[in-house]
């Protein structure tokens, strides 16, 4: 629908020479799509790169980047997937070592230009602010709730909405001045003792919500506002 190149990510640790019959079969597959390159990961050694070059060399399809196995780029796993990004103490040097990686494991050369590809016009109408003075909107963010797409933050605020993070565990009330509450998404059940113990910021939402201010909770923020948790 974008019209756009795409890059092939491929889990090689067990692949050799059938990664070319894989590549083969994404690039024929759907016509309409065009395959600007691969990214080879979970490379073994430098034999085991040599035998993917080496499959992949008939095909005449750019290899633009290698990434080497490494534990350290391993994120722990739990339930439902991943371990969220809010909880992990060791983010920013997991990031610092992904930029160190970078540097040396892809063509740039090649890539950077595909990130030029042309915008689409878009047909959506002009949105514009619903009131002339912000209103304050407190938006539940910390290690129990951090599901959100910020196309929905963005969307608030530019319809005139000033967003003002708080956090069910750490802070005893909501922020001065609220007048929507967003609770999103998360594993509050990861955290349901010091949640319970936070009775403080407990009450306050309770408070606001007997108000009949706008409250809006999904996931993880809704099971907050259940009256208990079965765990």
């Amino acid at each position: 629908m974008l019209d756009l190149p795409l890059l092939l990510v491929l889990d090689c640790r067990r692949l050799s020479g059938s990664v070319a019959a894989l590549v083969h079969g994404y690039r024929t597959l759907d016509p309409r799509l065009t395959l600007a390159g691969v990214v080879l990961n979970q490379v073994g050694s430098d034999r085991h790169l040599q035998l993917l070059e080496a499959a992949l060399a008939p095909l005449n399809v750019p290899i633009l980047g290698v990434l080497r196995r490494d534990q350290q780029l391993i994120l722990t796993e739990r339930h439902l997937g991943l371990v969220p990004v809010a909880e992990l103490d060791h983010l920013p040097a997991l990031q610092a070592h992904l930029a160190a990686i970078a540097q040396t494991s892809f063509q740039w050369r090649s890539l950077l230009p595909l990130l030029e590809a042309p915008r689409l016009p878009s047909s959506e109408p002009a949105l514009t602010p619903v009131t002339a003075h912000p209103v304050r909107i407190a938006v539940a963010c910390d290690r129990a709730f951090s599901f959100y797409y910020q196309d929905n933050l963005d969307l608030l605020t530019t319809l005139g909405a000033e967003i003002v993070a708080w956090s069910p565990l750490k802070d005893t009330a909501l922020p001065p001045g609220t007048v929507g509450l967003y609770l999103g998404g998360g594993f509050p059940e990861i955290f349901a003792e010091p949640l319970a113990d936070n009775q403080t910021a407990r009450q306050s939402v309770r408070q606001f919500i007997q108000s009949g201010k706008p409250t809006y909770a999904e996931c993880g923020g809704l099971m907050y506002l259940c009256e208990q948790l079965s765990i």
